[in-house]
């Protein structure tokens, strides 16, 4: 299947990544901004208050509408990219000390 997603800004949780199924897909039809916006505030979602996307399916890239989307989209990356290195920096920090050090 196509690489589909959608990420949502919302007044709830503020931002986050679905990934969209093949009946998501389904349900939006042709992959635009009208159809998505409709998709997301049907009854069948769990999301209230939408105040903006960015859709991506195959090579079809829905963008931001907002400022306040594409910063959010960025500033996540940033952290997803911060708690990585931190991860692999601790992992390695763990491997180099002892498992039982002398008292």
């Amino acid at each position: 299947m196509t690489d589909a997603y959608v990420y949502v800004i919302n007044d709830i949780t503020r931002m986050y990544r679905r990934d969209l199924s093949a009946s998501d897909l389904s349900l939006i039809g042709e992959f635009t901004r009208e159809n998505i916006s409709r998709w997301l505030k049907s009854d069948r979602l769990d999301i209230y208050g939408f105040t903006d996307f960015h859709a991506v399916c195959g090579d079809i890239d829905i963008p931001w509408t907002t400022e306040e989307g594409r910063y959010a989209e960025s500033a996540q990356e940033a952290d997803k990219r911060w708690a990585e290195q931190n991860a692999a920096k601790n992992r390695e920090w763990m491997l180099g000390q002892p498992t039982n050090p002398a008292v």
